[in-house]
C-alpha cells in the first residue's frame, strides 16, 4: 500500500479557546439562521481557513473542502442545482473538546429537491468562533444526507415476521418474511427471476461481516431488492476461525450493528470472537436479512452498455446462479487478506514449526517448547501472550520497528463517552464521524499527548524491557494512514515488562538456521516454533481482483491512506463500492452508500423516462416526416395537374389557331368565289 497524504500536511486547525463562558448562544443561532436561510453563502461569513465536510448531502460524495473561497464556490453551485431550502437552525451549544479550543455549534436541517430528483432530508452543523474584531464567523461546516423523503429511513428497520436462513423458517418477534435464501426464491427482494439460474437485484453485497450485515440491514430498511452473499457455511468465521483468544479491542457498544443494541448488557466489554459470531447470527434472524451462505462468487463482469453487473455464483459447491444488479458492494474484510511475508532466507533449512499468523489457532500443543513471534502489532502480542499462558519454556517477540502501544483503559475511556447504553448509536456515529478527519485527529492528538505525558511510566517500563515505543503517533493516524501497525494493550505489555515475554528489537534478521533465527549482530535465537505475525496485505484490490478481475481492479486506484482532501482513498465509490471493517465506519459509511444507491436508482428511472420521451419524440418526428412526404407527394400531383392543364390550354390554343386558319381559308374561298362570279357576269 502506497502512503497517502499525511494529516499534518492538510490545511485546517483547531481554533483557540476564545468563547467566553457567558456568551449569548441564542444570538449566535440567530446569526446562523440569517447566514444560512438564503441557501447561499458569502465569503465574509466564513473564516479564511474554514473547513466544510459533506456527507453526500450536496456533493453526492464524502468530501472535505478547505478555505472560504472554495467552500463558497462549491456550496453555492450545488445549492442552486439541488434547490436547497427549508433551512432551520436549532439551539446552539458551546463545544470545548480540549482545554485549549472552543467554539459554538449550531445544528440545522434542510431539504434538497433537484428538478425531477429525490427529496433529500439533510442535517448539518455550523461552528462559529469570534474573529479578531469580535465578530462571529463560521470556521467549520458539516452537512449530512439523512434519508430521502418517502423512501424509508436507514436507521428504522422494516417490520419482520420471519426470515428464512438457508431455506429454514425462523420466527421473529417483530418482522416480515423476506423469502427463502440461497436462490430457492427471493421473496420481495428480487425484482425479477428470469429462471432458476438468473436473478435480478438492485444491489448485491459480497461478504457477511460487520459491513456486509450493516449494509444488508439498511438495504432492507429502505425496501431495496438485495442479496447478501457469504462464501462460508456460517457467519463470523473471520472471528471464530482465527486464533482462539481473538477478541475485539474496542468497547462493546462501539461494535453494534444498525438499529437496536446487538450485544447484551452483560456481555464482556471486549467481545470474544465467539460472541461476535453469535451476534451476527442473531442479527440475521432478527431482521430477516436475505442471506445466501455457502455462496462463492466465481466472477463478476461489468456491462457498460446496460450499466449492470453480472455475477456468477456457486451455491453449496455445485448449484449455479447468475445474479444481475446495478450496484455491487464488496465487503470481504480488507484486514483479512493474504499474510505479509518478510521473505526471510533459510526457511527451507529450518527444522522447527513455522507458520504465518493467519494459520495460528492456539499454543496448547507446544508446552515446554521455545517460541518466537516475528512482529509487534496486535496479532503478534496476542500470540505471544497466548504462548506464555500455554506454558511454553520461553517466548521471544522480534520487534523490527518502533511500535505504538495504546492502553485499553485509554481506548475504553475515549470510546465510552459516546458509545454507551445511554446514547443511541446513530447519534454517536453522527457526532464522531461528522467533522473533518483533520479536526478529529487534532483533538485526539492533544488528548493522546496529554495521556502519554501523564502516564509515561507505562512506556518507560516497556523500553527498559527492550521494547521500543512510538510515543508520538495517536491511534487515529495508524488507522487512517497505515491501517495497522499498533497494539491496543489488553495485557501482553505487562508480560513484557515482567520479562515473561522477551523482546529482541532493532536488529534485523539475516536468516533462519536449522534451529532458530540468526541476526545481523551475529546473535542467534533457538526456537522450536516460529510464528510470523507481520500483518496482512491491506491492498483491497488484490481481494477485489479475485471477484471482478485483475484488469478492472487495477483501475480502482490505491486503497486506504488519505487523499488530498483528507478522506480515505477508494472506499464508497460508485459502480463497485468497497467497504471495510471499522465498526463505526461500517454504520456511517453504509448510510452514505445506500443514499448513493438510491440516487443512482432514481437517476436510472429518470434516464428510462428520458429514453421513453426521446422515443416518443422520434416517433413524432417520423410522423412529421411522413406528413411532409405526403405533402410533397400532394404538391407533385398538383404540379402534374397544372402541367396537364397547361398542355390542355396549349392544345386549346392550337385548336383555336386551326379554327382561325380555317376561317381565313373560308374567307379566301368566299373571295375567290366572288371573283369567279364577277368574271362570269362580265362575260
Amino acid at each position: 500500500m502506497k502512503p497517502g497524504f499525511n494529516l499534518d500536511s492538510l490545511p485546517g486547525s483547531l481554533p483557540s479557546d476564545l468563547v467566553p463562558e457567558d456568551v449569548n448562544v441564542e444570538s449566535v443561532q440567530e446569526l446562523a439562521q440569517r447566514i444560512l436561510e438564503t441557501g447561499s453563502l458569502d465569503q465574509s461569513a466564513l473564516q479564511t481557513t474554514a473547513l466544510w465536510r459533506d456527507h453526500l448531502a450536496l456533493t453526492g460524495q464524502v468530501r472535505t473542502f478547505y478555505s472560504n473561497e472554495k467552500i463558497v464556490e462549491v456550496w453555492n453551485s450545488r445549492a442552486r442545482s439541488l434547490q436547497l431550502s427549508n433551512i432551520k437552525t436549532k439551539a446552539g451549544r458551546i463545544m470545548r473538546p480540549v482545554p485549549t479550543s472552543s467554539w459554538i455549534d449550531v445544528p440545522f436541517e434542510f431539504t434538497t429537491k433537484p428538478e425531477g430528483g429525490l427529496v433529500g432530508k439533510c442535517t448539518g452543523a455550523a461552528s462559529f468562533v469570534p474573529d479578531k474584531d469580535g465578530n462571529w464567523v463560521i470556521w467549520m461546516l458539516v452537512t449530512i444526507l439523512e434519508n430521502f423523503e418517502d423512501h424509508g429511513h436507514p436507521d428504522v428497520p422494516r417490520t419482520v415476521e420471519s426470515a428464512l436462513i438457508n431455506g429454514e423458517a425462523k420466527d421473529q418477534a417483530n418482522g416480515h418474511a423476506n423469502g427463502p435464501t440461497n436462490g430457492e426464491a427471493d421473496g420481495d427482494h428480487a425484482r425479477e427471476k428470469h429462471s432458476d439460474i438468473d436473478h435480478d437485484f438492485d444491489v448485491v453485497v459480497i461478504g457477511a461481516g460487520q459491513c456486509g450485515l450493516s449494509v444488508a440491514g439498511r438495504l432492507d430498511a429502505l425496501g431495496l431488492r438485495y442479496v447478501l452473499l457469504e462464501k462460508r457455511p456460517s457467519l463470523g468465521k473471520n472471528w471464530i476461525g482465527r486464533y482462539e483468544t481473538v477478541r475485539q479491542h474496542t468497547v462493546r457498544e462501539y461494535n453494534n450493528l444498525p438499529f437496536a443494541r446487538t450485544w447484551k448488557a452483560d456481555d464482556p466489554i471486549l467481545l470474544p470472537g465467539k460472541i461476535v459470531a453469535e451476534g451476527f447470527e442473531n442479527y440475521v434472524k432478527k431482521y430477516g436479512i436475505n442471506l445466501w451462505t455457502n455462496a462463492e462468487t466465481t466472477g463478476a463482469t461489468w456491462e457498460p452498455e446496460s450499466r449492470t453487473w453480472t455475477l456468477n455464483v456457486t451455491l453449496n459447491g455445485q448449484e449455479k446462479r447468475r445474479l444481475h444488479c446495478r450496484h455491487l458492494i464488496i465487503s470481504v474484510g480488507a484486514g483479512f487478506g493474504v499474510d505479509n511475508d518478510p521473505k526471510i532466507p533459510g526457511t527451507d533449512q529450518y527444522q522447527g514449526i513455522l507458520m504465518h499468523s493467519g494459520a495460528y489457532k492456539h499454543s496448547r500443543d507446544w508446552v515446554t517448547k521455545d517460541g518466537i513471534v516475528i512482529g509487534s502489532g496486535t496479532m503478534a502480542h496476542d500470540i505471544a501472550e497466548d504462548m506464555y499462558r500455554a506454558g511454553l519454556r520461553s517466548v521471544h517477540m522480534i520487534q523490527r520497528n518502533k511500535t505504538c502501544v495504546y492502553p485499553i483503559e485509554w481506548v475504553i475511556k475515549g470510546q465510552s463517552g459516546l458509545f454507551n447504553n445511554d446514547v443511541p448509536t446513530a447519534i454517536a456515529d453522527a457526532m464522531s464521524a461528522g467533522v473533518p478527519n483533520k479536526i478529529s485527529r487534532d483533538i485526539v492528538k492533544i488528548q493522546y499527548d496529554a495521556a502519554t505525558a501523564a502516564e509515561s511510566y507505562r512506556f518507560d517500563a516497556l523500553e527498559r524491557a527492550g521494547f521500543r515505543v512510538d510515543r508520538t503517533t495517536p491511534l487515529m493516524d495508524n488507522i487512517l494512514m497505515r491501517y495497522g501497525g499498533y497494539y491496543v494493550d489488553i495485557g501482553a505489555s505487562a508480560h513484557i515488562v515482567r520479562g515473561e515475554i522477551k523482546v529482541k528489537s532493532g536488529v534485523p534478521i539475516t536468516n533462519f538456521t536449522p534451529h532458530g533465527l540468526k541476526f545481523q549482530d551475529g546473535s542467534e535465537l533457538r526456537a522450536d516454533v516460529v510464528v510470523i505475525a507481520t500483518g496482512q496485505d491491506h491492498d483491497y484490490r488484490n481481494q477485489v481482483g479475485e471477484i471482478v478481475g485483475r484488469d478492472f481492479a487495477s483501475q480502482l486506484g490505491e486503497f486506504w491512506g488519505l487523499d488530498e482532501e483528507g478522506e480515505v482513498r477508494n472506499i464508497m465509490k460508485p459502480a463497485v463500492l468497497l467497504l471495510t471493517s471499522i465498526l463505526s465506519w461500517c454504520r456511517a459509511a453504509v448510510e452514505l452508500v445506500l443514499s448513493w444507491v438510491e440516487l443512482e436508482l432514481n437517476w436510472v428511472e429518470l434516464e428510462l423516462n428520458w429514453v421513453e420521451l426521446e422515443l416518443n419524440w422520434v416517433e413524432l418526428e417520423l410522423n412529421w416526416v411522413e406528413l411532409e412526404l405526403n405533402w410533397v407527394e400532394l404538391e407533385l400531383n398538383w404540379v402534374e395537374l397544372e402541367l396537364n392543364w397547361v398542355e390542355l390550354e396549349l392544345n386549346w390554343v392550337e385548336l383555336e389557331l386551326n379554327w382561325v386558319e380555317l376561317e381565313l381559308n373560308w374567307v379566301e374561298l368566299e373571295l375567290n368565289w366572288d371573283r369567279t362570279e364577277i368574271a362570269l357576269s362580265s362575260n
